[in-house]
């Protein structure tokens, strides 16, 4: 897809899930769906309200990080 398409597009979303935050609050559906629409068109996993937690889980890279509270480096 064109650049100058995708940047509209995730323009869009963007500006669409920023004014939800002052509709329907922090992490409504609208503004979840704009950060998923910016994450299918970017790959970037952004949150467009910072301030507050996030429901989704961090990724695990080895099976084995994370397991009671340790990390293999």
């Amino acid at each position: 897809m064109s650049i100058i398409i995708v940047s509209v597009i995730v323009a869009i979303a963007a500006t669409v899930g920023c004014l939800s935050y002052y509709i329907g609050g922090a992490d409504n559906k609208i503004e979840e769906a704009c950060e998923e629409i910016i994450k299918v068109e970017t790959g970037e996993d952004i949150d467009l309200s910072p301030g507050t937690p996030e429901l989704k889980q961090a990724p695990v890279s080895s099976p084995l990080e994370g397991v009671n509270g340790t990390s293999v480096k």
